[in-house]
């Protein structure tokens, strides 16, 4: 049952970053947004590693995760646009 709070909880922090942007976008450009998704999301992850620990990566794990850094990247860039 637990997997509904991380579920609602999920769809709530997603509509809280777009609404977030959707209000960012009068007053700041596309790119700052953009990036600020990406700038504010780092204390998150860092907290999560203390919790979760650095997992073992091989070359394929970089590599997957330079592909989905760029693709992510495209989307954001995307989604400021479609929002504004």
């Amino acid at each position: 049952m637990i997997w509904l709070l991380y579920a609602l909880f999920a769809a709530f922090a997603a509509a809280t970053v777009s609404l977030i942007q959707k209000f960012s976008l009068k007053e700041f450009d596309d790119y700052i947004v953009s990036w600020a998704v990406w700038f504010f999301s780092l204390p998150v992850i860092i907290i999560a590693l203390f919790f979760v620990g650095v997992p073992k990566l091989d070359i394929f794990s970089f590599f997957l995760f330079f592909i989905t850094a760029i693709l992510e990247l495209i989307e954001i860039l995307i989604n400021v646009k479609a929002i504004k």
